[in-house]
């Protein structure tokens, strides 16, 4: 098994024996002529990999994303289970004004007592404190002061600070004309009595990775304002604007976010205000120092590991990280990422309670992907905020906590704890939180790859040589993270949350040091160069990247000193969406602790007031630097490509272009040399960029700038009810849904059952025939042995092209003689029970392997049990015939498998079923089963479904649980029936439907439907729909007869059924291809690690090995890119069902290709014949979306042609209703198969005379 490591469920995993690992990292620490060096080896095309691959080794990376199995599927955006509402709370609306909000925040807080602020005892007038925004407030009303006249000060105070030698920034963007302007339009609302909120005139910087106009938004660089220009505020920004705040300019940050010390040497580095030879800790290195600096009452940052909570900690101050998606982080420069948020830096917390009320508010998409629960703030001003306080439980790590650089740290933190129990009654209990290393590897990868994908393609476009070298050496690593990394990354993500989640069952909140150490000194070359020191910033993130990696709210508050007088802060990481209850605490921490806070230092001859009395030391600003506020913008922009935001985009003037997928087509061995090549690491690496580059994958994913944030998962808008249907019980018994299924058909009629009457015309037997014969004692399941006949009849003629690659007549029987026995004694489970139904090879039977098509897999991966979709089969008593054959890892739409055997299209042998359920649409073609199971990633159930003549459905991504599959863990993958017909598939999917316990939360479905067709407002119903057809598009065929036929059937529902369909235009339709091949290759490269670094990888197949050698070039910024065209594609594709019900198309441009003899026994690659049998189909894997596939005739040659129906989110209703009608519309003589078994031709039923209701009569059995 090499150094494969296969982790337990973490469900499984015993607490008691996790022992806990101090975190080392080996890595570096450069600064001046050696980081420059170590940066050109780094970025070096040969050398670079191989010290990015020894640094991910030395630190344990490469063992967790590639070496070991991790069960659990990706999380790509933090999943919340619901919360318990937090007591005593005041609860905000989140679409009501900012200022609405901070007028409740204000009443929330304890009472105002001027005198206690104002006034001292100690003889001074005014001792050291910093000024509350409720100090500035009541000095505006009270008309001490103006803000007009704080801006004098303010601006004063920049001057004084500028000409300071050395000169070092707080802010990177300042205009004293725009400060003024804010502050006379704050005087004038003061003067006229008409404050706009308690923030009115409040002095809050902003950082410079958030959009503040007329600011540029440089992240910290030289020149990032070149390539993206500000047009308008960020949201947070707008809403404090709305409020009243006076927004000073953008402070310094760490470039780009990339480092927790706030080193800059672009515009200097800003020093700690408790001692200027030390760091202030970062990105948020400007707003942290600012606010201790007493020149703003706050200031907003970004927090993506800490970035907030860390540089507030080492300056004494209070930062704010709320859950993943309160704020709203559109403006910023990564309303992309999964693990950023927007929040307040503040001298006090009660200025952050007032900050972050203006600031909170989820954005659309977020509302949709996280369903947040309303915001809450602690109702300070209650008598019963102590009791409140009293009843939460802390959660310590006792190991983890003590694992600091010094004990004064910890024992500061404990006294707290002792202090919050003696003086509330808060009681701390001991926790334990698993693999945290685990946790920090999640954090490094999904971060870094999110971040890189923000900057692609600007840092590809020469760009990135300007950039500081510690920033490079970064970039360096994170360009080494492949996509199957991401995905791994996101796996661990799951885990880390259920442990975290059954942590907070027993406590309210987790407390922390804030950091590992205090503010780390600033090496004297680090200044000019900047520096790398791995462990100093690891250390640094050491309890901070847990709320990023979850989206945990967590606050830090200063709570003391060390014996060298720099600040230490207390962590308090709180429940999902529970920010009440960590400012609750911390506001009793600030209370604790503010007696013993210190001046920060300042310059003897710096005295300079802003409200009364402000502390400026030794912190510098510049601004307007010459050599960087006039850069000049590059005229050389490459070859990037800017899209416009999807929703400015005219869908109607888009043009279409032809999807033409360049590749070579090769078989025997020109394919084995081709393979040879493309696992080699030079040249492999050459012709797969070339791949790339001719079908404009390169394009899309690195040189393009895709301004929409990624959508890792389908988010589904909610949708309005369809019509006529009947609604199902997810928890359900699977036979109670297959029973109500039964009920929503059309009434059975029996006397259409012939048997052995040559003149009949040539149909299936549907689900309902055997039923009736079962029920009607002419036969039985066990009498059924033509299946067991025909298999062996069939492997004897096709040795080489087996429909099962798993079976056992033995079992086959047994499951026969149950139902059987069932029946005789009347006590049958459902419609389904005796119905022979086959497994994809991809799908866990027991007690069959799952090989995935392979030779190899079920070596790897023992089948224990039944997948969840087989085990409800069972229940409703279905006969499970085996394992179907399939493309090998489902890497391929043709169904080519020379591991078994070639599955053959049972209408013309030497043409291909399509894949890659191959065996599954073959087996119910040939007539040798009702239904089968397959898999559907990338069409692989419509394709072969059209190819062979049969029905194909593959549901909403979501609704019906993946548990139990060999890629289980997809994105773009879902499950589905394909029968002989489509009342078979609607019966069946009620069987398998419903969701996962993770997708109930991530997806919220709605409640599932079927179609009641017994009803006659079925037809009513159908009239009412309206189809879109893209003209273009579904012309795009390879004959006339595939769109000519799709158009006839068209027709005929509009003369029927009065269907109206409408021209629709679907943009960017290339795209969908290249996101969807990012995103499935990816996911399916991930499952197969480490496995195939395992010595497998020789026993796949040659056009397998091809795929993955493409997927393998495919990197973690790729595959995020192609999220953010996955959340263009899902708005263009709901703008289009605002306006129709369904989207038609052929399901495939083409008819089955012949199979090349050569294929059979080495396998083929043919790029252009996989692609256009996937043109029609990727809408529903990429965006989850419900479709299906229905037969609509045939060519001249006789090969099936099939039309595809796509339908809004959880509608499955109304695109299989449409499919009834079509195959009614259709319910002529049919070609029957080349390859066809009838099982019921033996049995010697007679014709049988006509009933009634077949329905009522089984529901009588039943009973």
């Amino acid at each position: 098994m090499g150094k494969k490591l296969v982790m337990l469920p973490a469900n499984e995993v015993d607490l008691t024996t996790v022992k806990y690992v101090p975190e080392k990292f080996q890595a570096p620490h450069l600064t001046g002529f050696w980081i420059k060096l170590f940066v050109k080896v780094m970025e070096a095309p040969l050398i670079g990999s191989l010290i990015a691959h020894h640094l991910k080794q030395k630190n344990g990376i490469t063992e967790m994303v590639k070496n070991t199995v991790i069960p659990e599927v990706p999380m790509f955006i933090p999943e919340f289970p619901l919360q318990e509402p937090e007591p005593g709370v005041v609860c905000l609306e989140e679409e009501g004004k900012p200022e609405e909000r901070v007028d409740l925040a204000l009443k929330c807080l304890p009472h105002y007592d001027p005198s206690s602020r104002w006034s001292s005892d100690s003889g001074e007038p005014f001792q050291f404190r910093y000024w509350k925004i409720r100090d500035y407030g009541y000095a505006y009303r009270s008309k001490l002061t103006t803000p007009s006249m704080v801006a004098e000060h303010f601006i004063s105070a920049m001057e004084v600070l500028y000409n300071k030698d050395p000169s070092v920034p707080l802010l990177i963007s300042f205009d004293p004309k725009e400060v003024r302007r804010q502050a006379v339009a704050s005087t004038q609302r003061f003067e006229e009595g008409i404050p706009v909120s308690i923030l009115d005139g409040i002095f809050i910087a902003v950082k410079d990775d958030i959009d503040c106009y007329p600011h540029p938004s440089k992240g910290g660089t030289t020149w990032f304002h070149e390539v993206r220009q500000v047009k308008a505020d960020a949201v947070s920004v707008t809403r404090l604007r709305n409020s009243g705040a006076i927004l000073v300019g953008k402070t310094n940050m760490h470039e780009f976010g990339m480092g927790t010390t706030g080193n800059n040497p672009n515009y200097g580095t800003p020093r700690n205000p408790h001692n200027p030879k030390r760091y202030t800790g970062g990105s948020s290195s400007g707003p942290a120092a600012i606010v201790a600096s007493g020149l703003c009452s706050a200031a907003l940052g970004t927090d993506a590991g800490g970035s907030v909570r860390i540089p507030a900690s080492l300056c004494g101050v209070v930062g704010l990280k709320t859950t993943f998606g309160r704020t709203d982080l559109t403006g910023s420069l990564w309303e992309a990422g999964t693990v950023t948020v927007i929040g307040p830096i503040t001298a006090t917390v009660e200025d952050a309670i007032l900050v972050y009320a203006a600031i909170l508010g989820s954005s659309p998409a977020d509302r949709i992907a996280l369903n947040p629960s309303l915001p809450c703030l602690p109702d300070l001003s209650s008598n019963e905020s102590s009791n409140i306080l009293g009843s939460l439980t802390l959660g310590k790590y006792t190991k983890w906590f003590n694992d600091v650089s010094s004990t004064d740290i910890s024992d500061k933190c404990e006294d707290v704890l002792n202090q919050l129990f003696h003086l509330y009654g808060c009681k701390t209990t001991e926790i334990v939180i698993p693999e945290l290393r685990e946790l920090r590897t999640a954090h490094t990868v999904t971060f870094g790859s999110e971040l890189l994908c923000s900057l692609n393609p600007d840092c590809e476009d020469g760009k990135g040589v300007r950039l500081t070298y510690d920033a490079r050496t970064n970039l360096a690593l994170f360009r080494s993270f492949a996509a199957s990394d991401y995905v791994s990354a996101q796996r661990l993500r799951r885990r880390i949350m259920y442990y975290h989640m059954e942590v907070f069952k027993k406590v309210d909140v987790i407390v922390t040091p804030t950091t590992g150490m205090t503010a780390p000194e600033i090496p004297e070359s680090a200044l000019k160069v900047g520096e790398t020191n791995i462990p100093v910033v690891a250390c640094l993130m050491q309890f901070a990247v847990t709320a990023n990696v979850l989206g945990l709210p967590a606050i830090s508050i200063p709570i003391g000193y060390d014996k060298q007088g720099l600040p230490i802060g207390l962590q308090l990481i709180g429940r999902p969406w529970c920010e009440a209850s960590i400012l609750r605490l911390a506001t009793a921490i600030d209370e604790i602790s503010a007696e013993y806070r210190k001046k920060p230092i300042r310059d003897k001859n710096c005295h300079l007031a802003l409200l009364v009395t402000v502390h400026v030391f030794l912190l510098t600003a510049a601004w307007n630097r010459a050599g960087y506020w006039k850069r000049q913008r590059s005229n050389n922009m490459g070859k990037k490509r800017v899209m416009l935001p999807a929703n400015e985009v005219d869908m109607m003037a888009a043009n279409y272009t032809p999807q033409l997928i360049q590749g070579p087509h090769l078989t025997g061995f020109w394919l084995k040399l081709f393979v040879m090549l493309a696992e080699a690491p030079i040249i492999g690496s050459m012709i797969m960029f070339l791949v790339r580059n001719k079908n404009r994958v390169t394009e899309m994913l690195k040189n393009t700038v895709i301004p929409e944030a990624p959508m890792f998962i389908p988010e589904f808008p909610p949708q309005e009810s369809e019509p006529g249907v009947f609604c199902l019980e997810e928890d359900g018994r699977p036979e109670e849904r297959v029973d109500l299924a039964l009920q929503c058909l059309p009434d059975y009629k029996s006397g259409c059952i012939r048997i052995g009457d040559p003149s009949a015309p040539f149909r299936y037997w549907k689900i309902r025939d055997y039923a009736y014969a079962y029920r009607s004692k002419l036969t039985t399941p066990s009498q059924e042995k033509h299946f067991i006949s025909a298999i062996k009849e069939f492997n004897n003629k096709n040795p080489l092209a087996p429909l099962l690659i798993s079976y056992d007549p033995h079992e086959v029987r047994k499951q026969a003689a149950a139902s059987t026995q069932r029946f005789e004694e009347g006590s049958e489970l459902s419609i389904l029970d005796g119905i022979f139904i086959a497994v994809k090879d991809d799908i866990d039977y027991y007690p069959y392997p799952s090989k995935g098509g392979t030779t190899w897999f079920h070596e790897l991966r023992e089948v224990k049990k039944d997948a969840v979709c087989v085990s409800r089969l069972r229940s409703c008593g279905a006969v499970l015939v085996g394992k179907t054959n399939m493309h090998e890892l489902a890497m391929g739409t043709t169904g080519n498998n020379v591991n078994f055997g070639t599955t053959r299209n049972p209408h013309a042998l030497d043409r291909y079923t399509g894949g890659s359920s191959s065996g599954s649409a073959a087996i119910v073609a040939s007539g040798l089963c009702s239904a089968a199971l397959g898999t559907d990633g990338g069409g692989s159930i419509r394709i072969p479904s059209s190819l062979c003549g049969v029905v194909g459905l593959k549901p909403t991504y979501g609704r019906t649980d993946m548990k139990g599959l060999l890629y289980h863990g997809g994105t773009v993958a879902s499950l589905g029936p394909i029968t002989a017909t489509v009342e078979d598939a609607i019966l069946v999917y009620a069987a398998i439907l419903g969701s996962s316990p993770a997708e109930r939360v991530s997806l919220k479905p709605a409640l599932p439907c079927l179609p009641n067709l017994s009803s006659c407002e079925s037809w009513f119903s159908l009239g009412s729909l309206r189809l879109g057809k893209y003209t273009e598009w579904f012309n795009d065929v390879f004959s006339t007869e595939i769109s000519d036929k799709c158009e006839d059937i068209l027709n005929q529902l509009s003369e029927k059924h009065g269907c109206k369909t409408i021209e629709i235009v679907i943009p960017e339709l290339p795209e969908m291809r290249t996101a969807h091949i990012a995103s499935i290759g990816t996911e399916a490269l991930y499952e197969l690690n480490p496995d195939l670094e395992d010595g497998k990888l020789a026993r796949i197949t040659y056009d397998s090995r091809i795929n993955l050698a493409l997927f393998r070039a495919l990197t973690a910024t790729d595959y995020i890119a192609a999220q953010c065209l996955r959340r263009r594609l899902m708005y263009y594709h709901m703008e289009i069902f605002k306006k129709v019900d369904i989207i038609v198309t052929p399901t495939t441009p083409m008819t089955a290709p012949i199979i090349p003899p050569t294929a059979l026994t080495v396998g083929e690659t043919n790029l252009r014949v996989s692609g256009n049998l996937m043109r029609f189909i990727l809408a529903g894997n990429l965006l989850g979306f419900p479709a299906i596939s229905v037969p609509v005739g045939c060519d001249k040659q006789g090969l099936p042609i099939g039309m595809q129906l796509i339908g809004r989110p959880w509608c499955e209703a109304s695109i299989l209703r449409l499919a009834a009608a079509i195959e009614e519309t259709c319910a002529g003589p049919k070609k029957k198969p080349v390859q066809f078994y009838d099982i019921l031709k033996g049995n010697q039923i007679a014709r049988l005379p006509a009933t009634n209701s077949y329905t009522c009569e089984f529901r009588r059995l039943q009973d």
